[in-house]
């Protein structure tokens, strides 16, 4: 004969089930079973908090390990750098070569040509016995042709006066002039000339100068042999 189920749901014709354990027993176990599942979720957060500073303390390191490496690195650069320290200075030393250079040969130039080209204005007779010429100063600006590169006095002795006119107007001719002026040097008025001696005084602009020692990157409006 098979037990059947009433509509509340009590089993027909089984035996009945009594709860017998007393209030307090059922209490006990409701609290131990609620210690049991506390117990659970400290030692799972205990986990979490374990596999926290375990995952930290492997982060530190690793991040220790690489800051020691860079370190390494760095000592080796710096070791590298002091290696190349006497590289660095020659490379100073010859910047400051070649600058002092440049600067010291900025008035660099041919004389003779500037010699030959202003004697050739002068008469036949005319003969340039001395000068003094000093080179300008270190070509500033972007037009050399308006800028002394020269500056100075010939001497010449000619057996006739020299036409002083015409000389001014032929050196004027001759191509990086500035400025020509022309003075006799006066004897004493009893005394016979047997030539006649004058100072022309010139400026030449810096076209002159050879710029042999100047950097290749500039340009070179002019240069003399």
């Amino acid at each position: 004969m098979s037990a059947a189920k009433s509509p509340r749901g009590v089993v027909v014709g089984a035996i009945p089930r009594v709860n017998l354990l007393p209030k307090s027993e059922l209490d006990r176990r409701s609290n131990a079973a609620l210690a049991r599942r506390w117990v659970a979720v400290g030692i799972g957060a205990l986990l979490i908090v374990v596999v926290l500073i375990g995952g930290g303390y492997a982060y530190s390191l690793m991040s220790s390990m690489r800051l020691t490496a860079e370190q390494n690195r760095a000592s080796q650069l710096s070791i590298d750098l002091a290696e190349l320290a006497p590289v660095s200075r020659s490379v100073a030393q010859r910047r400051s070569l070649s600058a002092q250079l440049e600067q010291a040969m900025a008035g660099d130039l041919a004389w003779r040509p500037v010699l030959d080209g202003l004697a050739a204005q002068l008469p036949d007779d005319a003969v340039v016995t001395g000068y003094s010429l000093a080179a300008g100063p270190v070509p500033a600006g972007d037009d050399p042709s308006v800028q002394v590169g020269i500056d100075g006095t010939l001497t010449v002795i000619t057996a006739t006066p020299l036409p002083v006119a015409e000389v001014i107007d032929a050196v004027r001719g001759v191509e990086d002039v500035l400025y020509v002026d022309i003075r006799q040097l006066l004897r004493d008025a009893d005394e016979e000339p047997d030539s006649y001696e004058y100072t022309i005084q010139v400026q030449l602009d810096q076209t002159v100068y050879s710029r042999r020692f100047v950097p290749a990157s500039e340009d070179t409006p002019k240069t003399q042999d």
